[in-house]
């Protein structure tokens, strides 16, 4: 009841100030993104259940459009309670449907509110990785609360955004402000929400926009801004320890002011700080690798304004539903920039109206407020750019003069009166009126009825006589306020009758109740009969009967005993008592069943009893009850009809006794059981005769006479094993009609011992043991071959002649040309071929196959295999010159067995693949025509003359449109000193800044002016390898390196190709 008008009531709320609650967009799918997400759930004792179930929904909502595994998003939820728990870890869902399952399944913990301890915890395990956390992925932490804790987040806290975490925090019930500001990362504007726990819609899209902004696959991000600092947060690109970032920010205003920093490969962030208030700078990130190239990321960051003074809110013009707020200009406000407006009683701030203002507006009216209510105002600057502290007021509405009804009541009856009220002055709306009423003494129970605004009377009927009601009239109005009244009224009393119940026809199991039709002409009525044992009135029975019966059968009861019957008649409109007698059934004569036993054999008895009932009752029965009397568990029930009075059991164990027990069933008379003792026959063991045939030096043949006879229920169990190794053994199981049995693939020259044991629940026999010996095997020869000869390698094959598990082979080869250096392998028994590996290409091979076992005598066997001359074919690509549109590829040796060469090649990812042609000629060639800053695999594919083929792959890259110097030279002017030449680059260019990184010695960097297009570096070290860059500085945009390496050493050899490497 309290939950329904509270609803109601704001329901009425919203319409009275004209507002309604925004709705969430519909998300749609977002595309490359890749980052952890964890939840921090307040699941202790302070949050109701619907505050719960509405945070899992936000939850769900925010993750919807999220694509989840082990390459994309991945989501995981920490509890807070008195002891932190993981619902699931990052890597336990790997889809929408299993993260949404998981979220709805989760349960509320309860408990105390230990915030610090749950940060903690989440630090702890994403440090040690437990939580299935990526370690080159960014993090986001979503703390939802309802802005109490019993321990301090501070320290922890700071310790997980050391962690390079980022922290939203959405609190649902207030809290501190400066508390949670400093635990959010910064600026607090956009990672601290405040909202209602219904309004949690609101937030969703704002939410889920800035976290897609830190986990966007790939890319250099800046986060915790504030007027002197910020963190920059990046993936893992590099793994080799001699890699490196180069970090390089510079003022927007003025790029002769930079900074440039060295990290090392394993880092994923860093802190830039000391820096200047309200100031743009720009930021590159360049990866250093010799083994993969990475474009350098750029982004543009600016530091927060310092704080300014806070708002001055003031109040004009307030009446009985509305006042002015007005609050003074900011000084030149931005684009982006705008005000948040939340109001709400102060009385239930949990229901929050919010609303966005420009950021040049100074004034707002708030109306359709109620009469002499108290208004909490809170005014919020939204902005990227300076700090404002919010301000937060108090307003009451002026009280309205509050009006009165007078209600009468007319023409009371035992079952209805008549409601009058007077009508309200013309001037007063009201839109509809409530009516409540419910029995005095049960308010729990209450009816409700909504009249129209100008009715003034109503007629309540269908109550109970003699019964005091509560009567209350409530006016609806949204502008006037006109009190409720109450009133009681009591309707007459009716004359009370008492009816009056007989019993009949007592038996031992039933009896006849019989009344007056008293309701016989009462629509809607009917009688009530509950009946139960005197000793059992908790085991009580009940049956509806309608109105116009007068009597009724009770059966199937038990004898001598007392029963309490009870007659209630239900009406509404008359009152009449109930009837309670006590009536008990007559005893029955006790009666004992003789059981009989007869023709006792080993596997069998027969029993017998005299007939107990009569043939016509088809409800008495027997029920046969028999077992092991030294294993009851082992019980059989049997269901027998009324008129049979012998049974004969049989398949039973030889030499057993059982427990046999005769239960008659019967409603009419009462049978005690019967149980007795029957022991079957023992019976005589049978002799088994085990006899061996066909024996050979790996199998003999088993006879034996036939034992058994029941196919399906009885078997043999023959169990075999080498007397010199007991420990393993063969076990086989056969059926009944079976009497021989060959063993096969047995060990020449060996004992066996072989047990027969005959399985029957019916008779005994003993098992028999006999020892068997096969036969000598004679000296076996040994055949190998070699199969699958490449110019690296070959099978080598032979027939399977050993069997035991212990038996084993020794292979040994060497070079034909040098036996010292030979090579041992120990193979498997079971073993039948060899891949032999790693060889060299056309060397003669010798390979000796050795046997060896305890049980027989098998001659090693050797033989000489060649491998193959080997094919050559290109060994090495080299991409050079790349452009935005093309860049050369060579590749060598050249061969004189090759007869062509195609050259394939096509964007990655696509499936798109371009073919050139070319003579065994060329080893080099131009590819034009192609998409800037795009990646490419190259193919070479020889073509022989004898008709094989052979292809080597590479990845190659194309450049970005006019951010690089047409062409780098590099001229080696002696020992020491190396000449530096490049072409000009496209665009408003505002220098050159070259790059030498020596091989032997540090690196060199110097900024050239834009007409300059040489330099010389000195202090070349003789026989090292440098590496020279050159990248064009443009004023709004950074340009690209191009770059060369080159050997300084007198001669190059012809056949040194320098590898790709990516």
């Amino acid at each position: 009841m309290i939950v329904c008008l509270a609803l109601y009531l704001h329901s009425l709320f919203l319409v009275a100030i004209g507002q309604t609650i925004p709705e969430a967009d519909s998300p749609s799918s977002v595309p490359d993104s890749e980052g952890d997400l964890l939840f921090l759930l307040d699941s202790s004792g302070s949050v109701s259940y619907h505050e719960f179930a509405k945070v899992k929904e936000f939850i769900g909502d925010l993750l919807g459009p999220f694509t989840f595994g082990p390459q994309d998003v991945q989501a995981s939820i920490v509890h807070i309670s008195t002891e932190p728990s993981l619902e699931f870890s990052f890597d336990q869902h790997g889809s929408s449907y299993e993260i949404q399952k998981a979220i709805r399944d989760t349960k509320q913990r309860m408990g105390d509110t230990n915030t610090g301890k749950a940060i903690s915890y989440v630090k702890d395990n994403l440090s040690a990785g437990t939580f299935g956390s990526r370690a080159d992925v960014p993090k986001v932490m979503v703390w939802v609360t309802d802005g109490l804790s019993t321990d301090d987040i501070s320290k922890s806290m700071q310790l997980l955004k050391d962690l390079g975490v980022t922290v939203f925090i959405v609190s649902t019930g207030g809290g501190n402000y400066l508390e949670l500001s400093e635990a959010a990362s910064q600026p607090s504007e956009k990672h601290l929400h405040f909202v209602d726990v219904d309004d949690l819609p609101i937030i969703t899209k704002e939410l889920r926009d800035s976290i897609i902004d830190l986990i966007h696959a790939k890319r250099l991000h800046a986060s915790d801004i504030t007027t002197t600092s910020f963190r920059l947060t990046w993936p893992r690109l590099l793994t080799q320890r001699e890699e490196s970032y180069t970090l390089d920010y510079s003022l927007q205003s003025d790029k002769r002011w930079s900074v440039q920093k060295i990290l090392t490969a394993d880092q994923t962030g860093a802190l830039v700080d000391n820096l200047t208030p309200n100031t743009t700078y720009w930021i590159t990130l360049t990866p250093e690798s010799n083994i993969q190239y990475f474009h350098p990321q750029t982004i543009k960051v600016t530091t927060l304004h310092e704080p300014i003074q806070e708002i001055s809110l003031q109040v004009n013009n307030v009446t009985t539903t509305s006042f002015e707020l007005t609050w003074p200009g900011l000084l030149s406000p931005l684009k982006d920039e705008n005000y948040l407006l939340e109001y709400s009683l102060e009385s239930d701030t949990s229901r929050t109206i919010q609303m966005v203002l420009p950021g040049d507006q100074t004034s707002m009216v708030l109306s359709n407020l109620t009469p002499n209510t108290t208004y909490r105002v809170k005014l919020t600057l939204k902005s990227n750019f300076r700090l404002v502290r919010p301000q937060t007021i108090q307003v009451s509405t002026l009280p309205e003069p509050i009006q009165e009804i007078s209600l009468q009541v007319h023409d009371v009856t035992t079952t209805s009166f008549r409601l009058t009220w007077l009508g309200l002055q013309s001037r007063v709306k009201i839109q509809s009126f409530l009516l409540e009423y419910s029995l005095a003494s049960d308010t729990s129970r209450t009816m409700k009825e909504i009249l129209l605004g100008d009715q003034t009377s109503t007629v309540l009927d269908n109550l109970t006589p003699n019964t005091t009601y509560r009567v209350t009239l409530i006016p609806k109005s949204n502008v006037h306020a006109i009190r409720p009244q109450t009133i009681q009224v009591s309707t007459v009393p009716e004359p009370i009758q008492e009816i009056s119940l007989q019993v009949h026809d007592i038996t031992s199991t039933s009896f006849r109740l019989s009344w007056p039709g008293l309701l016989s002409q009462v629509e809607g009525a009917s009688y009530l009969l509950e009946y139960s044992v005197e000793s059992e009135n908790s085991r009580t029975k009940q049956a509806i009967l309608p109105r116009d019966q007068s009597s009724t059968v009770l059966s199937n009861l038990t004898p001598n005993t007392s029963h309490r019957v009870t007659l209630i008649p239900k009406s509404n409109v008359r009152i009449i008592r109930p009837k309670t007698i006590r009536v008990s059934t007559l005893p029955e004569p006790i009666q004992e069943i003789p059981l009989q036993v007869h023709d006792i054999t080993t596997t069998s008895f027969r029993l017998t009893w005299p007939q107990l009932f009569s043939s016509s009752i088809n409800e008495e029965i027997y029920l046969l009850v028999y077992s092991p009397e030294s294993d009851i568990r082992r019980t059989i029930r049997k269901s027998l009809s009324g008129d049979q009075t012998s049974l004969e059991l049989g398949d039973l164990n030889p030499n057993t006794i059982y427990r046999v027990t005769l239960t008659p069933k019967s409603s009419i008379i009462n049978i005690r059981p019967k149980t007795i003792l029957v022991s079957t026959l023992p019976e005589r063991s049978q002799p088994l005769e085990i006899k061996v045939h066909d024996l050979t030096s790996r199998s003999f043949r088993l006879t034996w006479p036939r034992v058994l006879d029941r196919v399906g229920e009885e078997s043999y169990q023959l169990k075999y094993t080498l007397v010199s190794d007991v420990q393993r053994s063969t076990q086989r199981v056969l059926p009944a009609d079976q009497t021989s049995f060959v063993l096969g693939n047995l060990v020449p020259n060996a004992t066996y011992q072989v047990t027969l044991t005959p399985e029957s629940n019916v008779k005994f026999i003993q098992p028999q043991t006999i020892r068997v010996s096969t036969l000598p095997e004679p000296i076996q020869s040994l055949q190998l071959r070699a199969l699958d000869i490449t110019p690296t390698s070959f099978r080598i094959t032979w027939p399977r002649i050993l069997y035991r598990q212990e038996d084993r082979y020794l292979l040994e080869y060497s070079l034909e040309s040098d036996l010292r250096r030979s090579v041992r392998k120990s193979l498997l028994g079971s073993q039948t071929e060899v891949l032999l590996g790693n060889l060299m290409p056309n060397t003669n091979y010798k390979v000796t196959l050795t046997p060896e076992s305890n049980v027989q005598i098998i001659q090693p066997q050797t033989i000489q295999v060649s491998t193959r001359p080997e094919r050559y074919a290109p060994l090495q690509i080299l991409i050079s010159e790349p452009t935005s549109n093309s860049f050369r590829i060579s590749w060598g040796p050249l061969l004189d067995s090759v007869a062509s060469y195609e050259i394939q090649y096509g964007p990655l990812p696509s499936n798109t693949v371009y073919k050139v042609q070319l003579d065994s000629n060329t080893n080099s060639t131009v590819l034009e025509n192609l998409k800037s800053n795009t990646t490419y695999l190259v193919t070479v594919d020889a073509r022989f003359k004898d008709g094989a083929e052979k292809a080597l792959s590479a990845i190659a890259c194309t450049e970005e449109k006019d951010v690089k110097v047409r062409y780098l030279h590099l001229e080696d002017l002696g020992s020491d000193r190396l000449k530096a030449t490049w072409g000009s680059a496209d665009g408003d260019v505002q220098g050159y800044r070259v790059r030498c990184r020596r091989q032997a010695g540090n690196s060199a960097v110097v900024n050239m002016a834009p007409q300059t297009h040489s330099t010389v570096f000195t202090d070349i070290t003789a026989g090292s390898i440098n590496k020279i860059c050159v990248k064009p500085v443009y004023k709004d945009r950074a340009g690209k390196n191009l770059c060369r390496t080159v050997h300084i050493h007198p001669v190059t050899p012809a056949e040194g190709y320098p590898m790709l490497r990516t």
